[in-house]
């Protein structure tokens, strides 16, 4: 990798995935070029003081940070449209990967456009990384949350090709619903029953999905949970100490499906791990 792109805004959220950014940058060898974007239809003389402030602003983090040492950093400040701006410097920079803080909490959403931050994830051509806290370290332990599609198997074989030093566990969630299922209760006593059913339903797309991932340090198993797919991933980050969730933007229908493109959109809402989105 050579480059990622940081979307900064100013705020300390945009300030975690900047530190994230720096630290990753020395995992990978890639240089970090920061944005950050002014509103164009801001009077001239506030946009000029805005751009001022801003380039101020990131170059005081910058020398404050302590990951920044040995990494090559640019910033940038333009004015522009935020959304058109971000994803036109990363074509501008050819950013392999977009990196942002988590969205600042709304009481009133626009259920329609969403977020800056949805929206990037949405309309990025490129893995957006959502980081929700500030960074302490390298990442170790990876989590991809798979439905057995192409999508998560290129997912999948951007983790294992971006951290191969990194551990990466599969998981797939079945909904409860699903006939054979439902019946089953959640206590420990049916815990194997659940997992043995799953596994003999989704045997062959496990074995397919597993053997059509050729990158090197690939897992020989896929975890099968069932459940709230949501609720499932959250409660398996936290379990296994994952400070990386993988997962694809879009994913197969169907009865096995787990709907992975709402999954995403709602864990990068409100990350209980920085989050890596790959379409």
């Amino acid at each position: 990798m050579k480059r990622v792109l940081v979307a900064s805004d100013l705020t300390s959220r945009s300030e975690s995935a900047l530190e994230r950014a720096l630290i990753l940058a020395k995992q990978v060898g890639a240089a970090v070029h920061v944005l950050h974007v002014v509103a164009a239809e801001l009077p001239r003389a506030i946009s000029e003081h805005q751009r001022t402030e801003g380039m101020r602003q990131l170059e005081e983090w910058l020398a404050n940070s302590p990951n920044v040492e040995g990494v090559q950093v640019e910033i940038e400040v333009v004015l522009g449209h935020r959304i058109d701006s971000v994803l036109t410097g990363a074509d501008a920079k050819n950013a392999e990967l977009l990196i942002l803080g988590r969205q600042r909490k709304r009481l009133f959403r626009d259920a329609f456009a969403g977020s800056t931050m949805e929206q990037l994830v949405r309309l990025s051509q490129r893995p957006v990384l959502v980081v929700p806290h500030k960074p302490t370290a390298p990442y170790q332990r990876m989590l991809a949350a798979i439905d057995f599609s192409d999508c998560s198997r290129r997912a999948v074989e951007y983790a294992l090709q971006l951290l191969p030093q990194a551990s990466l566990e599969l998981l797939h969630v079945y909904a409860m619903s699903y006939t054979g299922i439902a019946g089953l209760s959640q206590g420990a006593e049916d815990h194997d029953k659940i997992e043995r059913h799953i596994r003999h339903m989704v045997a062959e797309d496990e074995k397919r999905f597993l053997a059509a991932i050729k990158t090197p340090g690939a897992p020989q198993q896929v975890d099968l949970r069932a459940g709230n797919a949501i609720a499932v991933i959250r409660q398996e980050v936290a379990s296994r100490g994952a400070d990386l969730l993988v997962i694809g933007t879009s994913g197969r229908r169907g009865l096995a499906r787990a709907m992975l493109g709402s999954v995403a959109a709602k864990l990068t809402q409100d990350p209980v791990c920085d989050v890596l989105v790959v379409s």
